[in-house]
């Protein structure tokens, strides 16, 4: 009716029912022309049934799929929080060994161990909660300002000492001596993304 009014051409889709009670998709496109003063409409009905059912297949399978994806985000932040409570308090107590007086040189050893092997798993499953988030489109990239050698320097810090524990060869060397190289990014994605690589070279070198 509004494209009658503004003679301009139309499309619209709807549902029929033909005679044996089945129901059918049109489309109708039409447009409306003049002739010896007379106004009339000519178009084309398309029989959209079959694109429409597909259609609402692919929509319920999207949904069934995104209810999946979000029941399994649940599961693994779930049991990610489950395994890290935990194991935070195996590394504090681990952390506190290892500053002990009254260990040996051998349960320091073993401690350190325990407590690096530790934060290798929590890192881990950190990854894994970081990979779910994605999955679920809820992961939030954080763009700031900081200093890329303290970044470097604290991860060799950390590395040099586990690397040594374990019996693999450590050197860090950055080029050119910098008090500080000020960047912009996701500090802590790329803390976790090169902490990632580190443990998994630390375990092929002992594998």
């Amino acid at each position: 009716e509004r494209a009658l009014v503004k003679r301009k051409a139309y499309q619209i889709k709807y549902r029929i029912r033909v005679g044996d009670n089945r129901i059918k998709w049109i489309r109708e496109h039409g447009q409306f022309s003049e002739e010896s003063g007379e106004w009339y409409c000519e178009g084309l009905l398309l029989d959209m049934s079959e694109s429409k059912k597909v259609e609402q297949q692919l929509e319920r399978a999207k949904l069934q799929a995104e209810k999946a994806s979000k029941s399994k985000s649940a599961f693994v932040a779930n049991m990610s929080h489950e395994i890290r409570t935990p194991l935070n308090s195996i590394l504090g107590y681990a952390q506190l060994l290892c500053q002990a007086e009254s260990l040996s040189p051998i349960q320091k050893s073993m401690m350190l161990k325990i407590k690096n092997n530790g934060s290798a798993l929590l890192t881990f499953i950190n990854d894994i909660l970081d990979l779910a988030k994605i999955e679920a489109g809820r992961m939030d990239w954080v763009r700031r300002e900081f200093d890329l050698i303290s970044l470097l320097e604290s991860i060799a810090e950390k590395y040099s000492v586990r690397c040594a524990a374990e019996g693999v060869s450590w050197r860090f060397d950055i080029g050119e001596s910098k008090d500080s190289l000020w960047v912009v990014g996701d500090e802590k994605k790329l803390l976790q993304t090169l902490s990632h690589l580190l443990n998994l070279s630390i375990q092929r070198s002992n594998g």
